[in-house]
């Protein structure tokens, strides 16, 4: 009797692997489930700073004399979180204007973001876009 106690009294080699291999599976689903969230904060952060360059651009463009509004249009600049040109920035910054009217100008304004895995610009745009007028 005390011969089978002493082989229930421990822990089989089989039992302990199935424990491994059910923790492992828990710490992976985990491990997963962190990057997933990381990368969708990510992209909504990068997806907040293009609509705010986009709306300082805009908001600048508004306040400047509307005679100097075809200084404002670029070409697919890069730039960083504040607008700055940079060319290492995250940022692709397009602006056209255009003036269907005298007094009227129409503003297009696009941001790319770089893409954090492949370091392309084009797989996440932001566009806007509006008019001004000099009345």
């Amino acid at each position: 009797m005390s011969s089978d106690k002493k082989k229930r009294a421990g822990v089989s080699l089989v039992e302990v692997l199935i424990a491994v291999a059910l923790i492992s599976v828990a710490a992976s689903g985990a491990a997963k489930l962190v990057v997933s969230t990381k990368r969708l904060g990510d992209t909504a952060m990068d997806r907040r700073v293009a609509v705010q360059l986009i709306r300082n651009r805009v908001e600048r463009m508004d306040l400047s004399d509307f005679s100097d509004l075809d200084m404002w249009s670029v070409d697919r600049l890069i730039v960083d979180e504040s607008g700055v040109s940079d060319s290492a920035g995250r940022y692709r910054l397009t602006t056209e204007v255009t003036h269907p009217y005298t007094n009227l100008a129409q503003v297009y304004v696009k941001v790319e973001t770089k893409d954090r895995m492949t370091l392309q610009f084009g797989t996440m745009t932001e566009e806007v876009t509006t008019y001004l007028s000099n009345l």
